[in-house]
């Protein structure tokens, strides 16, 4: 459930993906709070760079990929992270849109918990339901990051397993 690395590691083989995550995060430092972007790389990848409000556990939606693998990168505080697996609930989503790639749920059960912060990466795979934006103890109200999106073949063939 839920892949957590450092973010110390060279994340992909190919090079053009790894300076356009570095595009990418300098792009999160100069958002203002509360504001998002969208880089799009190619077909197979895009990032949403964002200075994202975080915000209580109760007022966040859990959601869940079809087509993307969710890679979240902060670069600054601390965020908590709540996870389901999709394997282990007889759970549909409420909504769920295709062509945007996102499936969102309602439940009251949390399985996993996880502080993000800027030594951590997170990567979600399809079976993932994520719940994220969420303050953690430390009094951050805020994160900038990177969410890094990646359709799971590509991933497959570059993402460097250290």
């Amino acid at each position: 459930m839920a892949n957590i690395i450092s973010s110390k590691n060279k994340l992909f083989k190919d090079t053009s993906i790894n300076n356009f995550l570095k595009k990418s995060i300098v792009s999160a430092r100069d958002i203002d709070i509360g504001n998002y972007d969208k880089l799009v790389l190619n077909k197979d990848v895009f990032s949403i760079p964002q200075n994202t409000i975080l915000i209580d556990s109760i007022d966040c939606i859990y959601e869940s990929h079809k087509k993307y693998i969710d890679i979240h990168i902060l670069i600054e505080g601390e965020e908590a992270v709540e996870l389901i697996n999709l394997k282990n609930l007889d759970i549909e989503p409420y909504e769920a849109n295709y062509e945007n790639d996102y499936f969102l749920y309602t439940s009251d059960i949390v399985e996993k918990n996880i502080i993000l912060d800027k030594t951590k990466i997170a990567i979600f795979g399809f079976n993932d339901i994520h719940k994220v934006c969420i303050k953690s103890a430390n009094g951050c109200i805020a994160v900038r990051k990177v969410v890094l999106k990646v359709t799971q073949s590509l991933f497959e063939k570059e993402f460097i397993y250290e």
